[in-house]
């Protein structure tokens, strides 16, 4: 967004100069580049889909496919099933597996993996392949394997690393630190001037193996040394960007960073095999439950506001601590919107992600500090707690910038949505025999996703029809963006979705949709594709019902369990968790209120977003399916030429 907004400037300027010119070009290969590493990236109901995919399996041979989702990140998970023999491979291209498993593994071949495969397209059998590895052990048992069968060099001389700094290396805290250095997930970027020569310099002069005949050096000793020698070259490093701040490090930090990696729990426990009895504050949470453990003191924590893809969470001080000159908070460096920022640039200032993408796609509106806002309030006498945080700032600096406080009591009143209270979504409401809303099913038992309700033939072929047609409804009517337009959200969601949100507040609808696209974004909330869902009709509009949804709090760890309903033109019915919405706590204690909090919207961007991506393509997939099963399932009496006209629309807006 941020580099079409500058290609957008350049457009309008009149009679553009040679450098303007060069600058546009450089503009547009890197709006391209960054449009291709989307492309590239995975769908965010990539987790689902494999989920199924492992589930409806059936091998000739009675193989099946085991899906797990790790406890934390993937790769201590299958590094551990490689450390204990439980597989032969690891199909991936992340190079930390070589300082996970190392020399481990059954026969010390457990570091073997594999890259790029490449099916052919006659047999969609196994073409080519590459097989990668950081164990000169593991070369030579591949070589024994492959070598009779191959008429070809296996692993070529010019492939072999020139600084095979993990060679045998057994232990894991030695691997764990060289990787910090270098530069790994736990510390980006690494020390500045510390690379794989360096690296293989100190590795090369000791002796981690502890058969030294002479005892001149134990592997606790080598350890410990090649701990000190990395503080010495963080000391040395002079980083002059943000994105490299791995400079000062203490023994203390290295340690803790280390044992982030080393004792990040698995389904089977942790990687070196014994459980730890005492971790600092900063990895506290990886401790196990079942086991008594001493929390550390550690080096200096430091709270962080959180961005797109997490809450608050904590940081080690010696990341990189900044604060947002918008809204005053604490970030890290993963948070900033611009890490590669140089600090002697006096004309920028730190920004955090969440206050970037608010100024992106709403135009800026949050462009004034908490400072400056708390000022604007005191100025216009609005009462103001001391103790209010940022976003109860906002909250009230945003109400009287738009509308002074003048009417906001009785505007209140005009307020649309939602059209029912939250208790309209409780099942002994939502099938009741009066309900407003009324489900084309009989119970809950037969919720499930979008996808079913299209396969499933007891559902009749009008009410697909209608779904379709209302699901089209979120993939068209973007507002066309003219030169010279705000970002505004009308340009990324459905116009019948911001006339929703619009009409769910008195004048701060731009900010809920804004809130919800944001939501929506974090790849910490839940693709909507794993949610439930049930078709009806609320009067007699076609309406959709999202159930068990959750989505991720901007501002916290927490996660909300969010359930709407919608037509085309209205929004129905909503309940969330959080502070600001209305829930249902259970029969007899129904949410008797209408209201419409920023997660509640959620779920309508999410499928906006996903039918663009490959539920349009999934539906078109089961209508398919169904044609065949019925060829005159769609064309039967009661389904009216006009009927099959809005169809025919429908199809062309999710195919186009």
């Amino acid at each position: 967004m941020d580099l079409r907004s500058s290609f957008a400037q350049l457009i309008n300027l009149p009679n553009p100069t040679n450098e303007i010119v060069a600058q546009k070009e450089k503009l547009k290969k890197q709006i391209q580049n960054k449009e291709e590493q989307q492309r590239r990236g995975l769908p965010p109901d990539f987790i689902g889909k494999i989920e199924d995919f492992a589930k409806s399996f059936k091998s000739t041979n009675g193989a099946t496919i085991v899906f797990q989702e790790s406890m934390w990140q993937a790769d201590p998970a299958i590094a551990k099933r490689a450390i204990d023999g439980d597989i032969d491979g690891i199909v991936s291209g992340d190079s930390d597996f070589a300082m996970y498993v190392g020399n481990g593994g059954p026969g010390g071949y457990g570091d073997i993996m594999l890259r790029n495969p490449k099916l052919a397209k006659r047999n969609t059998q196994l073409a080519t392949l590459e097989i990668w590895t950081g164990q000169k052990k593991a070369v030579e048992y591949i070589n024994g394997i492959l070598q009779p069968k191959v008429q070809a060099t296996i692993f070529p001389a010019k492939k072999w690393p020139k600084y095979p700094i993990f060679d045998g290396l057994n232990r894991i805290r030695a691997r764990a630190l060289l990787a910090l250095a270098l530069g790994c997930d736990a510390l980006p970027g690494g020390i500045v001037g510390f690379g794989a020569k360096k690296a293989f310099e100190i590795i090369s002069n000791l002796d981690f193996s502890g058969e030294n005949p002479f005892g001149l050096e134990n592997p606790d000793a080598a350890e410990e040394k090649l701990l000190q020698l990395i503080v010495e070259a963080s000391k040395r490093s002079k980083p002059k960007k943000y994105a490299h701040v791995a400079a000062g490090l203490t023994r203390e930090d290295l340690i803790c960073w280390s044992n982030s990696l080393i004792f990040e729990r698995t389904h089977s426990g942790y990687l070196p095999g014994e459980t730890p009895t005492a971790l600092e504050e900063y990895n506290h949470l990886l401790a196990n439950v079942d086991v008594e453990v001493d929390v550390l003191d550690g080096p200096p924590v430091q709270e962080c506001r959180g961005c797109l893809s997490s809450g608050i969470h904590d940081f080690l001080q010696a990341e990189g601590a900044y604060n947002c000159h918008l809204c005053e908070e604490t970030v890290c460096r993963s948070c900033l919107w611009d890490p590669s920022l140089e600090r002697k640039a006096n004309d920028r200032h730190p920004v955090c992600l969440p206050c970037r993408l608010d100024s992106l796609v709403v135009g800026g509106i949050d462009e004034v500090t908490e400072a400056d806002m708390r000022k604007y309030l005191r100025d216009q006498r609005v009462p103001c707690p001391a103790t209010a945080d940022y976003e109860h700032v906002l909250s009230l600096y945003h109400v009287h910038t738009c509308n002074h406080g003048d009417d906001f009591a009785g505007a209140i009143d005009k307020v649309q949505y939602p059209l029912l209270p939250a208790s309209a979504l409780h099942f002994t409401e939502l099938f009741a025999a009066d309900s407003k809303i009324r489900p084309t099913i009989e119970d809950l038992d037969k919720k499930g996703p979008i996808q079913s309700i299209v396969r499933d033939v007891s559902v009749a072929p009008k009410d697909v029809i209608n779904l379709v047609c209302l699901l089209s409804s979120l993939v068209v009517n973007f507002k066309k963006r003219e030169k010279g337009d705000r970002r505004l959200v009308d340009h990324v969601v459905p116009a019948n979705v911001v006339q929703m949100g619009m009409g769910a507040r008195v004048d701060t609808g731009g900010r809920i949709l804004k809130r919800a696209i944001r939501h929506a974004m974090d790849p910490g909330t839940r693709g909507v594709d794993r949610a439930n869902f049930i078709f009806g009709y609320f009067e007699s509009d076609p309406c959709l019902i999202v159930l068990d949804h959750t989505v991720k709090a901007s501002m916290r760890k927490d996660e909300y369990c969010v359930e709407c309903a919608f037509t085309e033109k209205h929004f129905v019915a909503s309940t969330c968790k959080c502070k600001a919405g209305c829930q249902n706590e259970g029969v007899g204690k129904l949410g008797s209120q209408r209201i419409l909090c920023t997660h509640g919207l959620v779920p309508l961007v999410q499928l906006s977003q996903l039918l663009s991506e490959s539920l349009a393509e999934d539906l078109l997939h089961e209508l398919r399916i169904r044609f065949v099963t019925d060829e005159h399932a769609f064309t039967g009496e009661d389904v009216t030429k006009e009927t099959r006209e809005r169809f025919k629309v429908a199809l062309e807006r999710l195919v186009f």
